[in-house]
């Protein structure tokens, strides 16, 4: 018999006390960088491609193979377009000059059967904040880089991302 509580106005709401005690809830799946064994690095600019791929190897979290078919993750870079700005010269709009440094490139994680974006980092050209606080890791980074070489880059790229995934480590332990 299922109990029933009875309110004043008459409507009757049911109650299915042993079942939902009873039952387990199923497991949620674990965040797919947390899961995942192998993974890929896509080519990127200025051969950032194989520090990560070194940085990642370090780490040992990942498999990282030459191979982008049948893999977990995939690491790719997009360089962003930058847009032509005009000054005018005389009254004729003339294009300015672009300011040397590394591109603006955004860092992708993806999964490799959904295609979707499991983390992500801007790497942005411009001087850091004078109070030189960091946001906390998460799915969407940036990082100021200006000035360092590819190599650094790669290791501090590695490291949100291995804050990151520790993170949703600590998380899903903590819900078993």
């Amino acid at each position: 018999m299922v109990p029933t509580i009875v309110l004043q106005t008459g409507v009757h709401i049911s109650l299915i006390l042993g079942l939902v005690a009873g039952a387990q809830t199923p497991t949620s799946k674990p965040n797919k960088l947390v899961s995942a064994k192998i993974i890929y690095v896509a080519p990127m600019p200025v051969s950032l491609d194989q520090w990560v791929a070194e940085e990642l190897r370090t780490w040992g979290k990942y498999r990282v193979t030459a191979n982008p078919e049948g893999v977990d993750l995939t690491v790719s870079a997009i360089e962003t377009e930058n847009e032509t700005k005009y000054g005018l010269k005389k009254g004729v709009p003339q294009p300015k000059k672009q300011r040397p440094g590394p591109p603006v490139v955004s860092i992708k994680v993806v999964d490799w059967i959904t295609n979707q974006i499991l983390w992500d980092v801007e790497l942005l050209d411009r001087k850091p904040k004078k109070d030189g606080s960091e946001a906390p890791p998460g799915p969407h980074s940036s990082l100021v880089v200006r000035g360092l070489k590819p190599e650094e880059i790669a290791q501090a790229v590695t490291q949100m991302l291995r804050q990151y995934v520790e993170q949703l480590q600590r998380a899903e332990g903590s819900k078993q």
